[in-house]
């Protein structure tokens, strides 16, 4: 099919004109999905108050749409095949994997990406639920930490069992699951929280129940349905289980691995295939996140070079999830980053290693400031992310600890950022910074 974009001026926009890109990355604007088309005067509005111009996908616009025929070069004619999204870039391509980008990053000034929407992912279900937070992050702690509670004990027993032989009930797991994504249906916050706090004295295995919460809530935020959000929380509890058949000296995270370790460290791919693929009534849409968790979009991942199209959308997701836990813990010699920074990271990663459309959503899903993350706002006062406001990433509800001279509170306090509450002096309370977990000594389980 030809896409054809033209550059279009807000002020010549028309309702039935479909917006495809921007003139700014999307994760600036409140806009939540890429690409729609444009039909209310509050859309509009918001265009204007963000942008200058926006790209229009004339094919996708309605006939009653006169889009205005562009007179410069911006004007793009694409063939994009059935099974093809190629992920156009600007002038400086990113070719290297996330490793060594670490001691590489280029200047924010010579990068440049044309965002690829998510439409041309071809899933079907993509956007076909609307989500909305049915309960605040504290009503739905209890039933959040009664489910996590569940999932560890039977995580638990499959790790013991699956070192024996690889077979364990399915059912158990899907149920289990189940009732986690009726908790991320509710409020996602609630198990992203409790799931984040228990990271620092979780062992490796139960540190997947976060990687799983992440997935079912990043599919909510896309809008899949309740079955998928399963088979994402699934494929993310059992991603990596191919580890759990490694010698310890290939985990360690402390150190840079010698050419024959990283071979090793690799092969817990096949491992989690062949463990897997014996155990009976596992999904085969999970089967291929474990397939697929490592791959990249322009080829230079593991263990199939797979490019583009060829990785599912639940092996992007999980590419992307999967990263961003690992530059968070800290990944081959590497110090563990702040989740602002790793988050950062990925943005720059976007267009090369992993789908740009769904890196953008990733951060719009956990927010730049990922709940049960440490912030500094602008009065020196220090501050603990419990809940999100959905389509304002960078205003979250935050529970403040510290005073400016990083002095404990006797009583902690909660800023709903979004509502604009204001300083002494008279100013907005901003987030200026992201933190390291445990700074000035914080243990930001004590709170929760």
């Amino acid at each position: 099919m030809d896409v054809i974009k033209r550059k279009v001026a807000v002020e010549e926009l028309q309702y039935g004109m479909f917006v495809c890109e921007l003139d700014r990355p999307w994760l600036e604007t409140p806009f939540l999905f890429q690409g729609f088309l444009l039909e209310t005067d509050e859309q509009l509005e918001t265009l204007k108050r963000y942008c200058k111009y926006v790209y229009v996908d004339v094919m996708r616009s309605n006939a009653s749409a006169a889009v205005p025929r562009c007179q410069d070069s911006a004007e793009l004619s694409l063939s994009l095949g059935p099974d093809t999204a190629p992920l156009t870039r600007g002038p400086v391509e990113l070719s290297r994997t996330w490793v060594s980008e670490r001691n590489s990053r280029p200047h924010r000034a010579e990068r440049r990406f044309v965002y690829s929407p998510l439409t041309r992912l071809n899933h079907p279900r993509l956007g076909t639920v609307t989500y909305s937070d049915v309960a605040t992050v504290e009503e739905e702690v209890p039933a959040a930490r009664e489910h996590t509670a569940g999932l560890e004990r039977l995580v638990d027993e499959i790790h013991v069992q699956i070192l024996a032989e690889p077979a364990f009930d399915v059912q158990r797991v899907h149920s289990a699951i189940s009732e986690m994504v009726e908790s991320i249906a509710r409020n996602p916050d609630a198990l992203l929280l409790l799931n984040r706090l228990k990271l620092k004295d979780a062992k490796a295995f139960r540190q997947s129940i976060y990687v799983a919460t992440l997935l079912m809530a990043f599919g909510r935020h896309l809008g899949l349905p309740k079955e998928d959000l399963v088979v994402l929380g699934e494929g993310g509890l059992f991603f990596d289980i191919g580890k759990v058949k490694l010698p310890p000296r290939v985990l360690d995270t402390q150190r840079l691995l010698t050419p024959e370790e990283l071979k090793v460290f690799k092969s817990h791919v096949a491992i989690g295939e062949q463990l897997l693929g014996g155990v009976r009534d596992f999904p085969s849409a999970a089967l291929a996140m474990v397939s697929q968790h490592h791959e990249r979009e322009n080829g230079s991942g593991y263990p199939r070079g797979l490019v583009g199209n060829q990785i599912s959308l639940f092996g992007k997701m999980a590419a992307i999830v999967d990263c961003y836990q690992s530059l968070c813990q800290g990944y081959m010699g590497s110090a563990p980053m702040a989740p602002h920074s790793a988050l950062q990271m990925l943005h720059e990663l976007a267009g090369s290693a992993f789908h740009p459309g769904l890196v953008e959503q990733f951060i719009h899903c956990i927010g730049v400031y990922p709940v049960g993350t440490l912030v500094e706002l602008q009065t020196g006062e220090v501050a603990i992310v419990f809940a999100q406001q959905r389509g304002k990433s960078r205003q979250p509800r935050v529970l403040v600890v510290l005073d400016p001279h990083k002095v404990p509170y006797a009583k902690p306090f909660v800023l709903d950022l979004a509502e604009g509450p204001t300083t002494a002096a008279g100013e907005p309370y901003r987030i200026v910074k992201g933190l390291e977990d445990g700074m000035y000594g914080i243990d930001a389980r004590q709170y929760f």
